[in-house]
């Protein structure tokens, strides 16, 4: 993922930032996936526990020129929050 652009990354992906922020250096985009149910199993002396999460990814990114559009910023660092083993990156 790091070295491509956020046009290449919503493209694989299907997903669009839900927010952005200017950095040092660039520009902080912000994804979400859709909340997804997950259940803790029960155990012999608690129940089991359903809660809903969703993933929030973090992707840093530095522009490649002043144009400012998808394909020009790129891809320098991530971080992820929540539910993210569902995501295929």
């Amino acid at each position: 993922m790091d070295g491509s652009t956020i046009a290449q990354f919503t493209a694989q992906t299907g997903t669009l930032p839900a927010d952005a922020y200017p950095v040092q250096g660039g520009r902080m985009f912000v994804f979400r996936t859709d909340p997804v149910m997950i259940t803790i199993p029960a155990t012999q002396v608690t129940p089991a526990i359903t809660r809903t999460a969703h993933c929030q990814l973090l992707i840093q990114a530095e522009p490649i020129d002043s144009r400012g559009t998808a394909d020009n910023w790129k891809i320098i660092g991530t971080q992820r929050t929540g539910a993210c083993n569902i995501l295929a990156i």
